[in-house]
């Protein structure tokens, strides 16, 4: 919807029930070189899999009238029938997003019919980075810019008729009410739709997080802005029960970590509140890379973090950005590929289990005194 048109700042009319409020344009995000404990990031084409800056793409609101919505996925209909492709993660969501409306069209006159709402749901929803970070956060794009659509200023938000607890626990933590009605399939007549906070639902975050940040912290008390030199718990996030991306010898890295007192957690056997308690009081946070680190929204100002990845899934995270916002410091480890050979056709690096060197755990265990020092150091005299 949005291709072909000038992507300034300002408001696009593009058509009789569709409006478009571009109110931050894209825009260049600069990183800092990450380092590693080892200097395996030497052997590496490191600027290709870690570069130094990206672009991050627009933040805006469409304003539709007399739309129809999946409420499970966030799909959306214009009033003459087209797709909204800006509520598609990407492009391969198209065929799915045109069979859920045949299936529409089969429920008939028992969709549920809303006067004003707000769209916070997606196709990726159950994912909690992408609830973070591309539901929850356009309720903060709806509320940083609500003096350009006054009327949607407490208005009910749409999102999925049943989804995973943190979803249900967050909506009340920041004040949001959903819609009451029941049905998958909703008739609207006034939808806005605000954009997440990543491109396309990739690693690259807006530039906008930080104020988002803030925008978190308000709401939920537990994630006030705490600094390192009041803090002093390490975490080690495990993804022993996750399908993907665990670390095969992990019982390795946690005897070398157990003499810095670290605290091994489980994020999916917490509360949301508890959760981001947890990130706002830890001053060093070591973890293969995966959702929960998500909860460095609440993270601590000046916090250190070490993100494990296989050789071949290096890439550049959203997570080392979220760390850059908050003013810390970014580490790599890099292990070796956990998949067993002969690698599949459809091969996945990414997500792959991934297995550390014993010379990357001495490594990792003998940076992480100065890994703390650094972070006391970068505190101001109280």
């Amino acid at each position: 919807m949005l291709r072909g048109i000038d992507l300034k700042i300002g408001t696009h009319k593009l058509g009789d029930d569709i409006t478009c409020h571009v109110v931050f344009p894209p825009h260049a995000v600069a990183l800092s070189t990450p380092t590693s404990p080892d200097d395996v990031l030497a052997s590496i084409n490191d600027e290709e899999c870690l570069p130094r800056s990206y672009v991050a793409g627009p933040v805006y609101l469409l304003h539709l009238k007399n739309c129809f919505v999946d409420r499970q996925t966030g799909y959306v209909l214009t009033a003459t029938g087209d797709l909204v492709a800006e509520t598609l993660p990407t492009s391969t969501h198209a065929g799915a997003a045109e069979r859920a409306f045949a299936d529409r069209k089969a429920v008939g006159p028992r969709r549920g019919q809303v006067p004003r709402a707000v769209l916070l749901t997606s196709a990726r929803h159950a994912n909690y980075c992408r609830w973070w970070f591309d539901c929850i956060a356009r309720a903060f794009v709806a509320d940083a810019y609500k003096a350009l659509v006054p009327e949607f200023h407490g208005a009910p938000v749409i999102t999925p008729v049943a989804g995973p607890a943190f979803q249900a626990d967050s909506l009340p933590l920041i004040g949001l009410t959903p819609v009451e009605a029941g049905q998958r399939f909703l008739e609207v007549a006034e939808l806005l739709i605000p954009c997440g906070l990543t491109h396309r639902n990739g690693q690259r975050v807006s530039g906008l997080v930080p104020s988002y940040m803030d925008f978190l912290r308000s709401r939920i008390p537990v994630a006030k802005a705490r600094t390192v030199a009041t803090q002093g718990t390490c975490l080690y996030i495990s993804r022993a029960g996750a399908a993907i991306r665990r670390l095969k010898n992990e019982s390795a890295l946690l005897a070398a970590l157990e003499p810095f007192g670290f605290q091994v957690i489980d994020p999916g056997s917490f509360s949301l509140t508890e959760q981001a308690m947890l990130f706002s009081s830890a001053r060093l946070i070591v973890a293969p890379h995966g959702a929960a680190l998500t909860n460095l929204l609440f993270g601590t100002p000046g916090l250190r973090l070490v993100e494990i990845f296989s050789r071949d899934g290096l890439h550049t995270s959203s997570f080392r950005h979220l760390c850059e916002f908050l003013g810390g410091r970014y580490f790599v480890v890099i292990g070796e590929t956990g998949q067993e050979e002969p690698f599949p056709v459809n091969r996945r690096p990414r997500d792959e289990d991934i297995i550390l060197p014993d010379a990357s755990i001495a490594a990792l265990a003998a940076a992480i005194p100065g890994f703390l020092h650094r972070a006391d150091a970068a505190e101001p005299a109280a």
